[in-house]
């Protein structure tokens, strides 16, 4: 969602029902981008589920409009893009063994981890 401030001279809404909503100057809002992507004057049966649309690439994100997204023509880029990007590294980088580390026997089958806990020889 995003917070916004009504704009001087206030803001005019088309409500779902196509009915006009007149909203002060300097009232908040808030803006739903679950909402952005249902007017019916954009896409056909705004409210089904249909990732199979035709006109899919007018999908508004918080960055724009997909097509525009997909073609590196966003008006910004994704502030969380490089936080994300090194979060994965790291995360990637922390779950495999050292490259150093020799390498790791056969894992042992439940049987014989079983016999192994009971403490019985194999």
């Amino acid at each position: 969602s995003v917070s916004a401030i009504a704009p001087k001279g206030g803001q005019q809404l088309q409500g779902p029902g196509g009915g006009q909503l007149r909203v002060a100057q300097g009232v908040p809002m808030q803006l739903l981008l679950s909402h952005a992507n249902r007017d019916p004057a954009v896409f056909e049966r705004p409210y089904a589920f249909d990732p199979s649309r035709r006109n899919l690439d007018k999908v508004l994100s918080w960055n724009g409009v997909d097509a525009a997204v997909r073609a590196g023509q966003a008006p910004r880029g994704c502030p969380g893009r490089a936080l994300s990007i090194d979060l994965a590294r790291q995360i990637v980088e922390q779950s495999l063994p050292p490259r150093d580390a020799p390498p790791a026997a056969p894992r042992a089958r439940a049987a014989q981890w079983q016999v192994e806990a009971a403490g019985r020889p194999m």
